[in-house]
């Protein structure tokens, strides 16, 4: 793919970055390239170009200057590593959520395939078989995941409605016992009351 038809692919789903983000220098490239001891693919190259220019949430950065706020692929890789759950020739460059990423590995390169790193079960799988692959579903895969994190969202807020419709209920039934334990104990006074007033009169005949 050349820069313009990977450019093509993000502006079909991705709004424009408003604020002025810096792309990776030549030096970043060089160090992410020497600490993978890797040569990255012209497709990878180009997405983390970019990404200067349009919101990818998930995303993670190749660029040291100014960049969308998210981690470094480099600090990723560490971080992960250091939890020891990591397989060394993984590359994460985009983060799922919950310990999930999207990887190429390192072994193959530029011609790498995409592989899901599942956290849950420290599993990984091939995705894709190619970077472009990977590019051309990311429509698919974003408006997907828009969809899930909406069902999230929506289940998480029908939760807490059932929760508060339930607190609701249980005040409910609270409020009418009482209301039921103070007619009883209302009801047992003025019996009482009635049969004191009988017992007096009685008393006075």
């Amino acid at each position: 793919m050349t820069y313009d038809e990977v450019e093509a692919v993000l502006s079909q789903v991705l709004e424009k970055e408003w604020d002025d983000l810096d792309p990776p220098s030549m030096d970043d490239w060089e160090k992410a390239e020497r600490k993978f001891n890797c040569k990255f693919g012209d497709e990878f190259t180009y997405l983390f170009i970019l990404i200067s220019n349009y919101v990818l949430p998930g995303i993670l950065n190749v660029s040291t200057g100014k960049n969308n706020g998210n981690d470094l692929i480099t600090f990723v890789y560490d971080y992960e590593v250091n939890n020891g759950n990591w397989i060394a020739n993984m590359i994460p460059f985009f983060e799922i959520g919950n310990g999930d990423y999207f990887c190429i590995n390192a072994k193959y390169g530029s011609i790498s395939p995409v592989y899901y790193y599942s956290s849950e079960d420290f599993n990984i799988e091939e995705y894709n078989t190619s970077f472009e692959e990977w590019i051309n579903n990311l429509p698919l895969f974003l408006n997907g995941w828009i969809l899930i994190a909406s069902i999230k969202v929506s289940l998480r807020f029908f939760s807490f409605a059932k929760n508060y419709l339930y607190d609701i209920k249980e005040t409910i039934i609270s409020f009418r016992n009482r209301k039921n334990w103070y007619f009883i104990n209302s009801w047992k006074t003025d019996e009482i009351n009635n049969l004191s007033q009988k017992y007096k009169k009685s008393k006075l005949i």
